[in-house]
């Protein structure tokens, strides 16, 4: 069979036999099964029932290479935060539990120069909002290079309209597909690792 790249692939129609006869590229786990590379997901609940605390959980344990049960060990990989509600310095709190808790130094080391946080508070509501293509442009230039996962905590408070509305969430949804699907593998030279990021 043929090997071929899932972003290679033409987005057009093609036969069956065809689809049958290629081998694609294995999906990439970035915390076992639960969370991919490439996927787009999304954390629902009541108010206060602990999303953001389990967002900031994966997200630790993905930059920091750990275990997080049930759902598996994270791989050390570059993750991000757009927290656009808490203040900065109960985010800090919030992190320096996490931290407090760490038994592998390793571990710890990983997830401090792996986790980057975007925080609206530090920034400021110059920022603009995820739903509007003026903010995207603004928030796409605050991403690190070579980021695996982009955490969004939460949605209202990032939207033009302080609200979770089905349009809010169609034009974040249609900005976070644009960033998988418009990849670009740029190469550093210096450091000799592969970054990935979003074409801008």
């Amino acid at each position: 069979m043929k090997s071929i790249a899932r972003s290679s692939v033409s987005p057009v129609n093609f036969l069956l036999k065809d689809l049958l006869s290629r081998t694609f590229d294995d999906d990439q786990p970035l915390l076992g099964k639960l969370i991919l590379e490439k996927s787009v997901g999304m954390i629902a609940g009541p108010r206060g029932s602990g999303k953001s605390w389990l967002a900031m959980l994966i997200a630790y344990a993905i930059a920091g290479k750990k275990p997080l049960k049930p759902w598996g060990q994270g791989i050390g990989a570059r993750v991000a935060i757009l927290d656009g509600e808490m203040r900065a310095s109960s985010l800090q709190g919030r992190f320096q539990l996490i931290r407090n808790r760490e038994t592998a130094p390793a571990s710890g080391s990983e997830a401090e120069n792996n986790l980057y946080i975007i925080s609206r508070d530090c920034v400021g509501n110059s920022i603009g909002s995820i739903d509007t293509l003026e903010g995207q442009k603004k928030i796409d230039a605050l991403i690190p290079l070579g980021i695996r996962l982009l955490i969004i905590d939460n949605l209202s408070a990032w939207s033009a309209g302080g609200s979770e509305s089905a349009t809010s969430w169609a034009l974040t949804k249609t900005w976070l597909i644009e960033k998988k699907t418009a990849r670009d593998r740029r190469f550093d030279n210096s450091s000799r690792r592969e970054k990935w990021s979003a074409t801008r």
